[in-house]
């Protein structure tokens, strides 16, 4: 099993809440730093969060700095896929919000024409690549 490893600038605990909000599922495990074990800039924030996001699981930390975060975020999209494309735009708007919207779901080209796809960036700078069947077609 794969498990993303999302890393944060000292909201990691919103994120999370945020996102089993949107997608449904609920924070399993979370663990803080003390500061014996990340210093006192750390101390209190979260040192590993795992959490059920509706079939997946999702995990992620406090620690990253701005620089590091906006360095790495762009590297790599988050996908989910939706059964119906209303859930697929209530996502997209939940993540938009205090975001950015960055391609609303539109259909994809041919061949591949059964699908449409959204991309949106979250209020942590993460990307997210939403896919739902094409129900225009």
């Amino acid at each position: 099993m794969v498990i993303p490893y999302l890393t944060f600038c000292d909201n990691c605990e919103e994120a999370f809440k945020l996102y089993t909000s949107i997608f449904g599922g609920e924070i399993k495990f979370l663990s803080r730093f003390t500061v014996e074990t990340g210093g006192a800039a750390l101390a209190g924030k979260v040192m590993h969060v795992e959490a059920l996001v509706g079939d997946s699981v999702i995990a992620g930390a406090d620690g990253g700095s701005p620089e590091e975060l906006a360095q790495y975020n762009d590297a790599i999209c988050l996908m989910v896929h939706f059964l119906t494309r209303a859930e697929a735009e209530r996502c997209f708007d939940a993540l938009a919000e205090g975001g950015q919207a960055l391609r609303r779901l539109t259909p994809h080209p041919p061949p591949d024409d059964g699908g449409m796809g959204a991309l949106v960036r979250d209020k942590f700078g993460y990307k997210w690549i939403l896919t739902a069947p094409n129900d225009q077609k």
